[in-house]
């Protein structure tokens, strides 16, 4: 089932990327333009990201690997002033989301619920506000949702590729901070999946003991 979904997330991309290519930004002196110069300047940035900071007037606070996505789209897109480049960056992160949350829901409860979010998800107006807008919530969201699939990943009998799995999530939870100031949002989330995930396998000794909130048992 998730090939449908996948096909139809590709359409709708595709779809934004289309008609959103003569999308012009909100204002110079608006967020979204700091954050576009920044990216530009990759080349000044001495050989490390926080150097995006000297161009950018305190707008890539919190957002750094956003910027750093941006820097990258720019080049795959040939385009470091425009804002379309940011709009793609959102746009990318939002199709991936859509995917991870019908592949999430199904790993927690089946494909019809995961379905059905997946639907009120693409439905919505919000992320389509973010997108044109250039918004970076849906890079945060992206890897909030990445960070929650590594998760569940992890079996209770620990091994070598449990302890990676973590790590991975891990990375993905240090990036969901890192992409927007709004990733604090999803902070206590992740840690819930964390001791949902890790409760019964003893592999956080300070974590409760409770079966009853393990991913484990039923």
């Amino acid at each position: 089932m998730v090939i449908y979904h996948v096909i139809f997330t590709i359409a709708i991309f595709i779809v934004v990327a289309y008609y959103s290519k003569n999308i012009t930004i909100d204002g110079l002196a608006s967020d979204s333009s700091k954050q576009i110069n920044g990216a530009a300047h990759f080349r000044d940035w001495k050989g490390w990201p926080s150097g995006m900071h000297n161009f950018t007037g305190g707008k890539a606070r919190m957002k750094d690997v956003g910027v750093l996505l941006l820097a990258i789209m720019q080049r795959l897109l040939k385009d470091k002033k425009g804002f379309y480049p940011l709009v793609m960056v959102s746009n990318f992160a939002h199709s991936v989301s859509s995917i991870l949350i019908f592949l999430v829901a199904a790993n927690y409860w089946n494909e019809q619920t995961a379905s059905i979010l997946y639907i009120l998800y693409v439905f919505s107006v919000w992320p389509y506000m973010i997108v044109l807008h250039g918004g970076l919530q849906t890079v945060s969201q992206m890897f909030f949702l990445l960070s929650i699939y590594a998760l569940q990943q992890t079996s209770i009998s620990i091994g070598i590729s449990d302890f990676i799995w973590y790590g991975i999530s891990g990375v993905f939870f240090m990036l969901m901070n890192f992409s927007s100031a709004s990733g604090r949002k999803y902070i206590l989330v992740v840690f819930s999946a964390l001791i949902y995930h890790s409760n019964g396998n003893n592999i956080l000794p300070w974590i409760i003991s409770d079966y009853q909130f393990s991913a484990y048992y039923s």
